[in-house]
């Protein structure tokens, strides 16, 4: 298996919002999950 950790750009923010969704369903706080890609530019 093959690793690699790389900075990341706007390409990836809905990527990342949609893992991040799914974490917070999955921990049973959806409503806490309030990020968005404009927040994280």
């Amino acid at each position: 298996m093959d690793i690699r950790i790389e900075a990341i750009n706007e390409s990836h923010f809905e990527k990342l919002l949609k893992l991040f969704r799914e974490f917070a369903v999955f921990e049973k706080v959806p409503e806490k999950m309030v990020n968005t890609t404009q927040q994280m530019q």
